[in-house]
């Protein structure tokens, strides 16, 4: 996701916060005669009136008139991240944490799995892409935003999270052990004398290092093969940094702000563009930034391979708030460089093939992997590469 820090609006949130909390009950505020007056007139009342006023925390109330305000937008990616769990987020897209390893996302008002970070404790227990998450340690998520429910599945290192999971109708519950997840988010080995295989899990803060760590031995390949599969997205940038590598001086995307004004996206690298064939491998893990690159790369007729993708055509940008918490708003969406929107939609590819039944061998043997087997194939038979 973008980071953008609007300071306009982040002085207008710290002035409410400030204004609210600092009031006092006049008789002639019963009815409040504008919305923040009536948010301060709340504040104020269970401020004055609750039964239990030593238990009343003022920087909980905040947090917790925020977040509802939040919510009561209505878009699921829209919202408040309390310091702790901004540190979190923080960490994350540094390319370390603690936790089980996956990323989730919200689709058809559930929170569900977008994919499992590979080699982490979640991706070695089971955990698919698409699995709706119901429980944690027994406690119903119901109701719940994606930030409450990371809270509850991170945790010290060595100890143990329960969750529950709805699968194709049907329950299940998995006992992880947390562990420091340390995300290595590019790898590239040649599959065959002349095909190179990159994988790409993830687009962190890291990511296009590592990418770039690779450049000299992939443009010695004659062919590439891209794997997106399970690749929850990430920054933005990152992406639109590799991106030029595939697309060159054309646009990546195209973003749509709030008053329908369009801005076709371009990498700075776009003059960086490698010279080979390349397919490109997805599934419904396959999101975000990850869609935004294979996207584009099938709008330039590119061959995509798999699942159609997760279907998130948003783009959020990270405000950090004066407390060290942030707010998360959807402050754009975008299409493909053909104009496609594919929010809620997803990308299908041009050659449908069902994900590989054991995940544990994803981009490693290609008589268990059926889709880069067909990736495979393909290059040798259009391209003669082998």
């Amino acid at each position: 996701m973008g980071k953008r820090i609007k300071y306009g609006f982040i002085l207008l949130l710290v002035s409410v916060i400030a204004f609210s909390a600092g009031f006092t009950l006049k008789s002639n505020m019963a009815s409040g005669s504008t919305n923040w007056g009536m948010l301060q007139y709340v504040y104020n009342l269970v401020e004055n009136y609750y039964v239990a006023p030593s238990t009343l925390d003022p920087t909980k109330l905040v947090q917790g008139a925020i977040r509802g305000m939040v919510q009561a937008v209505g878009d699921p990616y829209t919202r408040y991240v309390d310091p702790e769990s901004f540190a979190q987020m923080k960490d994350q897209l540094e390319g370390s944490f603690s936790g089980i390893g996956i990323e989730m996302g919200v689709k058809d008002k559930s929170i569900v799995v977008i994919a499992p970070i590979e080699g982490t404790p979640a991706y070695k227990a089971g955990i698919k892409a698409n699995d709706r998450i119901v429980s944690v340690d027994g406690k119903p998520i119901d109701g719940m935003d994606i930030n409450q429910v990371v809270k509850l599945i991170r945790g010290p290192v060595g100890t143990q999270v329960k969750i529950g999971i709805e699968r194709k109708g049907e329950l299940k519950e998995f006992d992880i052990t947390r562990e420091t997840i340390e995300i290595n988010s590019v790898t590239f080995r040649p599959i065959t004398y002349q095909i190179g295989y990159l994988r790409i899990s993830t687009f962190n803060d890291k990511t296009y290092d590592e990418f770039k760590s690779y450049l000299p031995e992939i443009e010695k390949m004659k062919a590439l093969i891209l794997d997106l599969r399970n690749n929850p997205g990430g920054t933005v940038k990152t992406c639109l940094d590799i991106a030029g590598y595939f697309v060159g001086d054309n646009p990546v995307v195209i973003t749509v702000d709030r008053n329908g004004n369009q801005t076709k996206v371009y990498s700075a690298y776009k003059n960086s563009k490698l010279d080979i064939p390349v397919v490109v491998l997805v599934n419904e893990g396959s999101a975000s930034a990850a869609e935004i690159l294979s996207g584009a790369m099938k709008d330039y007729g590119y061959t995509l391979i798999g699942e159609k993708t997760f279907g998130k055509g948003l783009i959020q940008s990270v405000i950090p708030l004066y407390d060290n918490s942030a707010l998360v708003i959807t402050t754009e969406k975008y299409l493909t460089p053909l104009g496609h929107d594919i929010n809620k939609v997803g990308i299908e590819p041009n050659i449908i093939i069902p994900d590989p039944k054991d995940w544990q061998d994803i981009g490693k043997n290609p008589e268990k992997d059926p889709q880069l087997n067909e990736a495979i194939k393909i290059l040798r038979e259009r391209n003669g590469i082998y």
